[in-house]
């Protein structure tokens, strides 16, 4: 057995040694570029297209790899003599011991440099791809082969992919817009079945009709499972720098992404968003942190503590404002709430009372889009250094009509009516000056497009007391009522 072993052995070295010869002397005395006359002519009755090729060179041990410069190819009738294709140089390799002894392919990194694809759509809306796009199309389909037993590959594994220094421009004179995006680079790790790759992508875009511009820059791991239909984005980093005239915005976005399609989900965390934008009116400055998850089944998807933080600085006004919210969605229908909404807002600037002003905003709400309802509870509104607390609800419907419909309570906490105006600039003169020093008010509103009424109004001014009713049947009209009662004045 042993001895047959070795004779099994010793036959399978020597049926590689010849073939390992066999594709060194193909590779020393056969030149490919004897064949460029056949590859263009088939490629001619393929496409109807002229190809060009340039230089073609093969490689043998240890990677069977070829090299190709110089391809380009026609564009169609009618588009111009400009190539719609054509690539500077490509290169790919194929190591030949593990496809013999393990039936697995290994191929090396596949490069390409120097693309430059030229679309087109004419005024008639025809592109320049369009008979490409049909090449084949009334060729009947054959049947799939079984494959048979044991042929089969094992693995496929590439050694990453590297684009380089490419250009894609579109042009459709239909709609009179026009794209292009340049300097186009994407870089990737080895790529194996199951196992996790790094990919970087950089380019810049360019619009001609709002002569719009944008550098982008992607980084990040995918790691993806086929079998379990799991998918992730790890360390997600995404920058772009948009620029318009007199308008520019730097965004940075990172974050972990993933998704679960067998059980139809999808998660965004440790998400962070940063714009910095500037126009001639000024600079914003927004960055968001917080966490997405999405089931695509139910339709369903959640922010959990959002946060947002704002800063503008604008020729007269500088602000500072901070948002944290937790919301969560059906977008069937859409359904949207918004719980333990906070909101604190600072602002400076010479006209504002006092210069400056804060506030802020806590609350809860609900819009319901299919029955065209909007819903806000236990509001709360806090204006510090104009003295009012307000306290409010919000009841909307009909909003998905042309006749919506407000209606809640209001009430402010007791506040000095005299400081207010001053603050405000407002000059007042009474006989006393004691007056006009506490004032609180509750009351509740029903307004709609074409009427208003406030009803359980109770105000106290210092020591005197209002109550009633106030309508406005018709705005158009200016038809109006009121019912109120004063007990004392003082």
């Amino acid at each position: 057995m042993g001895k047959l072993v070795k004779i099994i052995f010793g036959i399978v070295g020597a049926l590689l040694l010849v073939l390992i010869l066999a594709v060194g002397a193909f590779a020393l005395f056969f030149d490919p570029n004897d064949f460029r006359t056949q590859i263009t002519a088939a490629a001619k009755k393929a496409t109807g297209r002229d190809l060009t090729v340039g230089e073609i060179k093969l490689g043998i041990y240890p990677v069977l790899g070829a090299n190709v410069k110089g391809v380009s190819l026609r564009n169609a009738p009618g588009f111009g003599d400009q190539p719609m294709l054509q690539v500077a140089e490509a290169d790919v390799g194929l190591r030949l011991l593990p496809l013999v002894l393990k039936r697995e392919l290994v191929v090396g990194k596949v490069s390409l440099n120097g693309l430059k694809a030229n679309l087109a759509k004419d005024a008639d809306g025809k592109s320049n791809w369009d008979d490409l796009a049909k090449g084949g199309a009334d060729d009947p389909a054959k049947p799939d082969e079984p494959a048979a037993k044991g042929a089969g590959l094992k693995s496929i594994d590439i050694g990453g992919i590297a684009i380089s220094n490419a250009d894609v421009s579109y042009s459709d004179q239909q709609s009179g817009q026009s794209y292009k995006v340049s300097g186009l680079n994407l870089e990737t790790g080895s790529i194996s079945p199951g196992d996790p790759f790094d990919i970087a992508l950089a380019f810049k875009t360019t619009t001609d009709a709002q002569k719009a511009t944008a550098d982008v820059k992607l980084s990040t791991r995918v790691e993806y499972d086929l079998e379990a239909q799991a998918y992730s984005a790890k360390k997600l980093v995404l920058k772009l720098l948009a620029t318009l005239p007199d308008q520019k915005a730097d965004i940075d976005l990172s974050g972990d992404l993933s998704a679960d399609m067998k059980v139809e989900t999808a998660k965004a965390d440790k998400l962070s968003l940063k714009v910095k934008a500037k126009t001639a009116d000024g600079t914003a400055d927004v960055a968001l942190d917080g966490s997405l998850s999405a089931d695509l089944a139910r339709k369903t998807a959640l922010a959990e503590k959002l946060t947002v933080k704002l800063k503008a600085a604008l020729k007269d006004l500088n602000a500072d404002a901070d948002l944290s919210v937790r919301v969560s969605a059906e977008y069937d229908k859409p359904l949207v709430r918004a719980e333990g909404l906070s909101l604190a807002l600072n602002a400076t600037g010479a006209n504002l009372p006092g210069g400056k002003q804060a506030a802020t905003f806590t609350g809860d709400a609900i819009y319901d889009g299919s029955k065209g309802t909007l819903k806000l509870a236990t509001g709360e509104l806090k204006a510090a250094d104009l003295g009012l607390e307000v306290m409010l609800g919000l009841d909307g419907s009909g909003l998905n009509t042309d006749a919506p419909r407000f209606m809640g309570p209001i009430s402010i906490r007791n506040f000095n009516p005299r400081d207010l105006m001053k603050l405000l600039d407002i000059k007042l003169e009474t006989h006393d000056p004691e007056t006009l020093k506490a004032l609180a008010l509750r009351l509740k509103f029903d307004a709609s497009t074409n009427s208003a009424r406030i009803s359980d109004l109770n105000m106290k001014l210092d020591q005197s007391s209002f109550t009633g009713n106030a309508t406005i049947s018709d705005f158009k009209s200016k038809t109006a009522e009121f019912a109120l009662k004063l007990d004392t004045i003082d």
